[in-house]
Parts: C-alpha cells; sequence; structure tokens
C-alpha cells in the first residue's frame, strides 16, 4: 500500500473518531473490500461474513474512538476485524460442538457410539479437572480459556496484578495437564 493511501485512510479515521459522515463514507468505499474479506477468511461463509462485517461497521465509532494517531490506520483496521473474525469464529465453533454433545445415541450405529462414549469419557475427565482447581483458578480458567479474555481484562475484573493472574493460570493449565496425564496417558500406549 502507497504512503499517500495510508496517510488518506488515517485521515478518514480520524474524521470519524471526530463524528465527520463524510469521513466514515470515504472510510468505507477504502476497506470495506479488505474487511470483508478478512471475515470470509475466517468463517467461509458468506452469510456469517457479513453479519460479521455489519457489525463491524456499527461499530466503527467505537473503534475509531480508540484509534491513536499512528502510522498505519488500515493496519490497525484489519487487526480489528482479524480479531473479531476470529472470536466469532470460535463462537460459532462453541456452538457447533454443543449441538454434537445433545446426540440421539439410539439413532447412531454401533461404530460411532463407541466415538462417542470416548468423547464423552474424555468431556467428563476435564469437567473433573477443572472441578478440582481451587476457586479463584477456576475463575481464571473459565475467563480465560472459555470467555476468550485477556489476562488483563481477568486481572481487572479479579482486581489481581496480571502477573498473579499470569502465575495463577499457568499453576491451574499444570493442574489439569498433570490430572489429565492418565486419561491422554493410557490411550498413547495402546
Amino acid at each position: 500500500m502507497d504512503q499517500s493511501r495510508k496517510e488518506a485512510i488515517n485521515l478518514y479515521l480520524s474524521g470519524v473518531k471526530k463524528g465527520n459522515p463524510e469521513s466514515l463514507d470515504l472510510l468505507y468505499h477504502a476497506v470495506s473490500p479488505t474487511i470483508r474479506y478478512i471475515a470470509l477468511k475466517y468463517l467461509k461463509n458468506s452469510h456469517d461474513a457479513d453479519d460479521l462485517v455489519q457489525d463491524f461497521w456499527a461499530d466503527i465509532h467505537k473503534i475509531a474512538a480508540k484509534f491513536v494517531f499512528i502510522d498505519n490506520g488500515f493496519s490497525y483496521l484489519c487487526k480489528v476485524m482479524n480479531r473479531r473474525a476470529l472470536n466469532r469464529y470460535k463462537k460459532l465453533y462453541r456452538e457447533k460442538c454443543r449441538e454434537v454433545l445433545y446426540v440421539d445415541y439410539e439413532a447412531v450405529d454401533s461404530r460411532s457410539e463407541c466415538y462417542y462414549y470416548e468423547n464423552f469419557e474424555i468431556i467428563k475427565s476435564v469437567e473433573n479437572a477443572i472441578h478440582n482447581l481451587d476457586h479463584t483458578e477456576r475463575i481464571i480458567v473459565q475467563l480465560t480459556i472459555f470467555e476468550d479474555k485477556t489476562i488483563r481484562a481477568v486481572a481487572n475484573e479479579l482486581k489481581m496484578s496480571k502477573s498473579k493472574v499470569g502465575k495463577m493460570k499457568l499453576k491451574a493449565m499444570e493442574k489439569i495437564k498433570e490430572e489429565l496425564s492418565g486419561v491422554f496417558g493410557d490411550k498413547e500406549t495402546d
């Protein structure tokens, strides 16, 4: 991307931050194809990608408000969309995984039954390992792993230092790994 286009996008983004509607229109025409491409790259589905792009443009004033005038506003917008697309992908993937848990096992043939039973055992083992953590460790694992929050956000929420939260997360993950080593270790030796 040439320097003049970078400067123009920076100017449009600053204009959106100030509430200029003309800047919003110019910014949309300058970056919308790339924003949609990023959404399609992750979601692989034009319907979901269009929903995500629409949410992105609905929140553009919030996104622009966080923009600090740096060298490349285009890169900033792409990073925001990448993060949103990845989070949406994870959310959609989790929902698909939840659907698998509600399988009618009687309607499944015997080969698949064995597969689902094995997965059910693994899920139960992970739940037990998490249940055996102390209260704060469980909260940290819940927020960082399952809710996709950053260490900084969790530290702010729990009124703790980032380093303490990071150490507690590592400790909790080690406990889970140690507890699951029996479950997965036995399968590797077969």
